[in-house]
Order: C-alpha cells, then sequence, then structure tokens
C-alpha cells in the first residue's frame, strides 16, 4: 500500500462516524437495538473544553478509540483512549463503562455508567493524574 494510499485510509476511518461491528452465531432476526453483533469498535474526535483545569488554557482537539463487548442482551462493556495535544497541554484519558441500550419504538436509547483515568501535561509544565467517573446517554437511530 502506498503512503498516499495509507493516508487516505487513515483520513477515511478518523473522519467517519461509522462504528464497526460483528454479528453474533446463531439464526434468526435482529434483536430489539437492531443489531446481534457481540462486540463494536470506532473512533472519535471532539475538543475539550478545559473549564477549571488547571494547566489548561485552550480548547484542545481530541481522538480516540473505543471497542464494546456485549455481554448481556442489552449491555455493552466499553473501554476506550482519547488523546490530543494542543494549546502546550498533552491530554491522554483511559476510561471504561457499562452501557445499556434500551429499545423504545424505533429508537435505542442508551444510557451509561463507567470510570476514567486521566493524564496530561499543562503548560506550567507538571505532570497531572485524576481518576474519576462518567455518567451518560443518548438516543440512536438507524437512518437506513
Amino acid at each position: 500500500m502506498s503512503m498516499k494510499s495509507a493516508w487516505i485510509f487513515l483520513c477515511g476511518m478518523l473522519f467517519s462516524p461509522g462504528v464497526i461491528a460483528q454479528a453474533g452465531g446463531g439464526g434468526g432476526g435482529d434483536d430489539v437495538t437492531g443489531s446481534k453483533a457481540k462486540y463494536e469498535m470506532g473512533f472519535h474526535l471532539g475538543n475539550l473544553l478545559p473549564n477549571q483545569v488547571d494547566g489548561a488554557r485552550e480548547i484542545i482537539g481530541l481522538g480516540g478509540a473505543r471497542a464494546g463487548f456485549r455481554f448481556a442482551p442489552l449491555t455493552f462493556m466499553e473501554g476506550g483512549i482519547i488523546t490530543g495535544n494542543g494549546g502546550g497541554v498533552q491530554w491522554k484519558d483511559i476510561h471504561v463503562d457499562a452501557r445499556m441500550d434500551i429499545p423504545v419504538e424505533n429508537l435505542v436509547g442508551m444510557a451509561y455508567v463507567g470510570a476514567d483515568t486521566v493524564y496530561y501535561r499543562g503548560v506550567d509544565g507538571n505532570n497531572h493524574l485524576i481518576f474519576g467517573g462518567h455518567v451518560g446517554g443518548g438516543i440512536q437511530v438507524c437512518l437506513s
């Protein structure tokens, strides 16, 4: 593969909002969430808004990847990493969470809770290690 082809592939993977999922074995149709996927992998891009983060003054562009494994019919265990540099700050976040998919008519609501470990070096040159957690939710819909 040439460098140009590799670059185009990498940009396509990083800037696409897609998720890769593998269907499990067994017959039958899709479950209520629209998939029998045993695992998922995804990529994400975004910004860190450093309100009240010591040593970080500017918005920092971040990117990362996540992977999830279905361990119950409507529940995934997920893990991922988010990293980025900007405004003199180096940022790394490793996280794990449990995500529950909640079918609501033709939509799938999701709720998750998890833990984070964040390491960053601020513009002040100091290293910071923070342990914390997160909760969240969202709605998924099949566009096809």
